[in-house]
């Protein structure tokens, strides 16, 4: 039975960000012929931007675990922040690397996202953030607007309707950062020493206009995007 469609559930929240955007410009409005997409249990919304059509909402897909068990990997599992599936509804799931990924290390590999999409790759994070002014700026143009899940102080514009989530992380053992910084894996490992048990994640704060690249032990657990395969 598909549940209530992911994206109503954040809708209220997101509503003064997509206000804020340009109806005018195909850029920030859904992709065309691909509306929704469904992991099997929540609907998403999608997003043009540029050339690339995005999941408008962080991957919510799985089953909660403890955040003291690690993730999978015969089922698809996820942690909800404070170890509250509530929070999940609001904020998404948060994955470990290999869970992500679904197992493959293959930049750019399907992972867990619906069939026809892929977790994005560093370079297609690269061109998502050269399209909307760049890396310096792609944090406060791709973030939700307003405080109303932002820390006092968000300087997110939302200027795509890319609706970008401080949904927080799982690091060690604590969870950390709700309502203050947003963190997206990507597809892309580090194989090399000393960092080759991490993998490269997209990062910005409430504060900062930046969106970095960030590299992280495989075992953190962040939010997920999913990109449809061209």
């Amino acid at each position: 039975m598909t549940r209530l469609p992911f994206a109503l559930l954040v809708a209220s929240a997101l509503a003064v960000s997509a206000c804020s955007s340009s109806s005018s410009s195909p850029d920030g409005l859904p992709c065309v012929g691909t509306p929704t997409v469904s992991d099997g249990t929540y609907i998403y919304d999608t997003l043009r931007i540029g050339t690339q059509c995005w999941m408008r909402q962080n991957l919510n897909s799985g089953t909660m675990v403890p955040s003291t068990q690690a993730q999978g990997p015969a089922t698809v599992q996820k942690y909800c922040y404070d170890d509250d599936e509530d929070n999940c509804h609001v904020w998404g799931g948060l994955y470990q690397w290999p869970m992500a990924m679904n197992g493959s290390t293959t930049e750019g590999a399907r992972g867990i996202c619906p069939v026809g999409w892929h977790i994005p790759t560093l370079s297609e994070w690269e061109t998502l953030a050269s399209y909307v002014g760049g890396a310096p700026v792609a944090g406060a143009a791709l973030k939700s607007s307003g405080t109303s899940l932002w820390m006092n102080g968000n300087v997110g514009t939302d200027a795509y309707n890319f609706s970008l989530l401080p949904a927080g992380s799982h690091e060690g053992t604590s969870f950390l950062g709700l309502t203050e910084e947003a963190v997206v894996w990507t597809s892309h490992p580090i194989t090399t020493p000393p960092s080759e048990n991490n993998a490269s994640a997209r990062y910005t704060q409430y504060d900062q206009n930046l969106l970095v690249e960030d590299d992280n032990l495989r075992t953190f657990a962040f939010s997920v995007r999913c990109l449809k395969d061209r």
